[in-house]
């Protein structure tokens, strides 16, 4: 971070289709899980949006991470778009 304060952070990914398992998209600070989202997987074969929010207070030098998995048992296309937002509160 750039500039010390309370941030909303919002991280959103788009799987590609594929049945069963779970999604699971996650942020970290500073290499710590701050906050995960893990849903389970369509029954059918449709994509599935994991969406994340996370309110922090950050200080400059802060370093934040998104990360996006699956265990579906094959591989998931993640597709476009993902989104990250960190929005400055105070």
């Amino acid at each position: 971070m750039f500039t010390a304060g309370l941030f909303m952070l919002n991280f959103s990914v788009l799987f590609g289709s594929a049945a069963g398992g779970r999604r699971i998209a996650a942020l970290t600070i500073n290499g710590v899980e701050a906050r995960r989202v893990d849903v389970a997987g369509p029954s059918g074969a449709g994509p599935a949006t994991v969406q994340v929010t996370h309110y922090a207070n950050l200080l400059v030098g802060d370093t934040i991470q998104c990360g996006a998995f699956q265990n579906s048992g094959a591989a998931v296309n993640l597709t476009a778009p993902h989104i990250f937002q960190a929005l400055r509160l105070g």
